[in-house]
């Protein structure tokens, strides 16, 4: 019950983000680092593809940790029986910004579920409160990004997160 009212406070209302200028590959390194014993116990390989070399972005690292801990979470959940989980970055435009792609070899999601899965209280899980994707989409459109997911059953989900190209200057 508490972590439900956690989740509808956190998508009502409007987080103060302390934005700072930060790389998203050491990030994401340390969230996966965090599932390894849930991704290995599970019989999950993970491959990722993270250019230590991209320029930082501007952003909230402890928000950001919030959204991709969820999409890891629901990839883990969707290949019950083991798989494949590939986390990769593509540098945006002239080296700044990127899009993150979390893909997975699960379950698939049907099209009809795949129109509604952003939408608050909807969800597929037995267990599920149906706001983790919706706090997830939040979190990427205070950070001036996109969230597409596509998916098709049994051949897996493709999370696609494109942040903008964010000047460090703009942090100062």
């Amino acid at each position: 019950i508490n972590r439900l009212i956690g989740d509808l406070l956190e998508l009502s209302r409007t987080p103060k983000y302390q934005r700072r200028p930060m790389s998203l590959q050491p990030l994401l390194l340390d969230i996966l680092e965090f599932f390894e014993p849930e991704l290995q116990s599970s019989r999950i390989h993970c491959v990722t593809s993270l250019p230590p070399d991209l320029p930082p972005i501007l952003a909230d690292a402890d928000q950001l940790t919030k959204a991709f801990q969820n999409l890891f979470r629901n990839a883990i959940q969707a290949m019950p029986l083991g798989g494949h989980l590939t986390v990769s970055i593509l540098p945006g435009p002239h080296g700044q910004g990127g899009e993150i792609r979390i893909q997975d070899d699960g379950e698939g999601i049907e099209p009809e579920a795949l129109n509604k899965i952003l939408n608050p209280f909807f969800t597929t899980k037995e267990k599920g409160s149906g706001l983790g994707l919706p706090i997830v989409k939040s979190i990427i459109q205070a950070h001036q990004g996109s969230l597409e997911i596509s998916s098709a059953p049994g051949t897996g989900t493709t999370v696609s997160i494109t942040l903008p190209a964010l000047a460090l200057e703009k942090a100062s």
